[in-house]
């Protein structure tokens, strides 16, 4: 008997045995009932089946078993004291004032998952020590943040990651109070603790400092739409010093960042203090990373944003092995707008990046420099295009202090305003030829049929695709710029 009562109390396989209304639920049964037979004779081990719990905050009470929509649990919290590896949770409709923290691991076969059933509010998730957690579908919103230590960072982001293959997609997370997806190293920003996420179309906007921080090994980050990111989020009641409103934070190694679209981060009047906005930023630890086919697009601020702050700090560690290739950056700011990729100490470098196929645009006036080198060695920089970049004091490119071995060549330089920049071409550059864009105000970067950039690049083996997919080359010879042209014919 007490054997019995311990199978029968089993959470995940009882359901099945009472829900056996059908002739595909019957075979079932008769099959689980068989089992259990076994069991009682030779004394087996209880086997568990996944369960599947529902939540409804309309009409679900957390005294109900929880295993259909008719007897759903109120809470997400009760079925997430729940659930253990193989389960799911299904939560329909409604405004939940939760955070959850998510209790157990999922495994490699049988992850937890955690789905919404359309307009599913409620106060985001910590992952924290947990692995092979899914996360999909919710509208997160309304953190706080009382004070800026890790514990209250971690309560503050819409979503904090500490484990390793968990899924985060398809989310809607808006004015939090921290950042948006924090994906965090366990004490160290390249901490294997924290690996192998995938953080996939999610929409974020009105977060804190940035829409997503990326730390730990081997994230795919892919497809996330990130937008008005704020420096002093409301309830954000104790912010850290130097706090600005950034796209993407990134640290940690084997990660690769593709296909986000990063746009409308702006100062006054929703950042009054004047953040310093960058699409991507890092100050080490940070290697063996890949930006591929994102779309950026700033808009047109107060100026001195920019595309890309890559620094080396010391005591942070290494700032190296860095691959941007199929990137269109489009910066409305006036003026200073650059790629900034800089160790601020002499001695030392930052080191092996690689800037090939990428589309510079600043189409509103006559930017400064494109890319900003500074302590850097071990640099390629080719096939890409700058248009309105360099002016009569600087060429596309600026650098300082030391910069050592920088292949340079094949890009196209153009200024609609007939001035060529500062300075002289480098090798197979097209000095001051119009790229032939499709259609410049609607961001369409591809080329024209008459394009003079088509087969005009350079084979490079870390190029063997455009922004859309399109294997390189179509023609003779690669295209400059982020788009292959396919011919007609």
């Amino acid at each position: 008997m007490e054997k019995w009562e311990m199978l029968k109390s089993r959470k995940s396989m009882w359901p099945f045995i009472m829900e056996g209304n059908n002739m595909k639920n019957k075979l079932r049964v008769f099959i689980q009932l068989s089992m259990l037979s076994l069991m009682f004779t030779f004394g087996l081990p209880a086997m568990a089946w996944p369960a599947t719990y529902y939540v409804s905050n309309d009409s679900g009470n957390d005294s109900n078993p929880g295993i259909s929509e008719a007897d759903a649990f109120k809470t997400i919290q009760k079925a997430n004291d729940l659930m253990i590896a193989g389960d799911n949770c299904i939560v329909f409709p409604g405004n939940y004032p939760e955070r959850i923290t998510v209790k157990n691991s999922g495994t490699p076969q049988a992850p937890i998952v955690f789905q919404a059933n359309s307009n599913v509010v409620m106060k985001g998730f910590r992952i924290h020590g947990k692995d092979f957690i899914h996360i999909r579908g919710f509208e997160i919103t309304d953190t706080q943040i009382d004070e800026w230590t890790r514990e209250g960072r971690a309560d503050g982001a819409g979503i904090a990651v500490e484990g390793r293959y968990c899924e985060i997609v398809g989310n809607y997370i808006h004015n939090v109070a921290g950042i948006g997806i924090d994906m965090r190293g366990i004490w160290e920003k390249d901490a294997e603790t924290t690996s192998n996420c995938i953080v996939k179309e999610n929409t974020i906007t009105y977060a804190g400092i940035c829409g997503i921080q990326v730390e730990g090994r081997n994230h795919l980050v892919e497809a996330n739409d990130i937008s008005h990111t704020l420096q002093y989020p409301p309830k954000m009641y104790d912010p850290p010093s130097g706090a600005d409103a950034d796209g993407i934070r990134f640290f940690g190694t084997g990660h690769i960042i593709r296909k986000n679209y990063i746009h409308d981060i702006l100062d006054k009047p929703e950042n009054p203090n004047d953040p310093h906005i960058d699409f991507f930023q890092t100050w080490g630890n940070a290697y063996g990373i890949v930006f591929e086919q994102n779309l950026c697009v700033s808009p047109n601020t107060s100026g001195g944003n920019q595309i890309l702050m890559l620094e080396q700090l010391s005591g942070h560690g290494t700032v190296r092995d860095i691959i941007f290739r199929n990137n269109i950056f489009v910066m409305n700011d006036p003026g200073y707008s650059p790629m900034v990729i800089m160790d601020k100490n002499d001695g030392s470098f930052v080191e092996n990046f690689t800037i090939v196929n990428n589309v510079f645009a600043h189409p509103n006036d006559i930017g400064d420099y494109a890319i900003w080198l500074q302590n850097a060695k071990n640099v390629v920089i080719k096939n890409n295009i700058f248009l309105n970049y360099g002016n009569y004091r600087y060429s596309y490119l600026h650098t300082s202090r030391v910069v050592d071995n920088v292949d340079i060549g094949y890009n196209c330089v153009y200024n609609i305003n007939g001035q060529a920049p500062n300075g002289d071409p480098n090798l197979n550059d097209l000095w001051m030829v119009d790229p032939n864009f499709k259609d410049i105000p609607n961001l369409d970067f591809s080329l024209r049929e008459s394009s003079p950039l088509i087969d005009m690049g350079i084979a490079l083996t870390e190029v063997r695709e455009d922004y859309l997919g399109t294997f390189r080359p179509q023609g003779i010879g690669y295209d400059i710029g982020a788009f292959e042209f396919i011919p007609l014919n």
